[in-house]
């Protein structure tokens, strides 16, 4: 009853096996950076708390990379990928201010007992949000 089946799939298998024909390699395309590297080191104080989770005290954070997409803090505490955290930012000259929605894309251990945490921006900071930021 299921010999035809056998015989399809042995005829698929050999069909497989065979070299193909014709076919020419993929041509080399110059990959780009899919974004340009536009990050700001800075010295920003930050605190930051699980969106989930309002009612915890903020947990100081130190912003120690900024991009228009993502955001760099030193924790003393670990939050897990996928968490989603309130980062509240103020420019050193306490002049301007901003809430940002991010979320922990990684988190890594440092030799200091602190987390770098690693963290994707729910919007896309423009270069004089940035520089406000960082001034």
């Amino acid at each position: 009853m299921f010999r035809w089946l056998a015989r399809l799939g042995r005829g698929l298998v050999e069909w497989f096996r065979r070299p193909a024909r014709d076919v020419q390699p993929a041509p080399k395309v110059p990959v780009e950076e899919p974004r340009p590297r536009q990050n700001h080191f800075s010295q920003l104080e930050a605190s930051c708390h699980p969106i989930a989770t309002t009612r915890d005290d903020p947990w100081p954070a130190q912003v120690r990379d900024l991009s228009p997409r993502g955001i760099g803090l030193l924790l003393k505490r670990r939050f897990e990928p996928g968490t989603l955290l309130a980062v509240e930012l103020q420019s050193l000259s306490q002049s301007y201010s901003r809430t940002l929605v991010a979320r922990v894309v990684h988190a890594k251990a440092q030799s200091s007992g602190d987390w770098m945490i690693g963290c994707m921006l729910a919007s896309r900071l423009d270069e004089d949000e940035l520089e406000a930021l960082c001034l």
